[in-house]
């Protein structure tokens, strides 16, 4: 009985951790994403394309993924160094969410 006690114990406190760190995932990304936006806010009108997708992006990895984009509408009307510094402060934000990997570079300026 003691063990089936621990085991059942253990079992609740492993989902309720769980859920704890799930929580703070999903506080993290809706925090990339908030920061996403609010980098898009001062752009005047930003691209309705490049917000739904940061809306919709579902997970860690498809918010980075946007970055390159995000860089793109930044600089047209603030020019590369504003928008990549808005990018390095976004990108540091992932800290933890991706695999070192996908940290390593910088996302390109595509025209």
């Amino acid at each position: 009985m003691l063990s089936f006690a621990t085991s059942l114990l253990s079992t609740l406190q492993g989902a309720f951790s769980a859920d704890t760190v799930t929580s703070d995932v999903d506080d993290r990304l809706e925090a990339i994403r908030q920061a996403m936006l609010d980098s898009l806010a001062g752009t005047g009108m930003p691209s309705a394309q490049v917000t739904r997708r940061i809306l919709f992006a579902c997970d860690a990895e498809s918010l980075w993924y946007l970055r390159p984009e995000l860089l793109r509408e930044i600089a047209v009307l603030h020019g590369e160094t504003s928008a990549r510094r808005c990018i390095d402060h976004v990108s540091a934000m992932f800290a933890g969410l991706l695999p070192r990997a996908m940290q390593a570079g910088r996302p390109a300026l595509a025209g």
